[in-house]
C-alpha cells in the first residue's frame, strides 16, 4: 500500500490547485506587460530599439505585445 501512494504523488492536499495556477499565470501576464511597457519607455516608443533591449527580434516584441492584449 506505501508503494501506491508514492506512485500517486503527493496527498490531494499538497497538491496546488487550480486557483493557485490560474494566480501564477495571471502573474506572470502582469510580469511580462510590466517589461514589455518598460522597455517601450526607455526606448522612448521605439519598437526596434524596445526588441533589442528585452534581446528578442521586432517581430517577436509586436506578437508578444498582441498576445498580451488578447489576455
Amino acid at each position: 500500500m506505501g508503494e501506491r501512494r508514492r506512485e500517486m504523488g503527493a496527498p490531494f492536499a499538497l497538491r496546488p490547485s487550480a486557483d493557485d495556477d490560474w494566480r501564477r499565470k495571471l502573474a506572470q501576464i502582469a510580469d511580462e506587460r510590466e517589461r514589455l511597457a518598460k522597455a517601450l519607455e526607455l526606448a522612448q516608443n521605439n519598437r526596434e530599439q524596445a526588441a533589442a533591449l528585452l534581446g528578442m527580434s521586432r517581430t517577436t516584441l509586436w506578437r508578444r505585445m498582441r498576445q498580451l492584449n488578447k489576455a
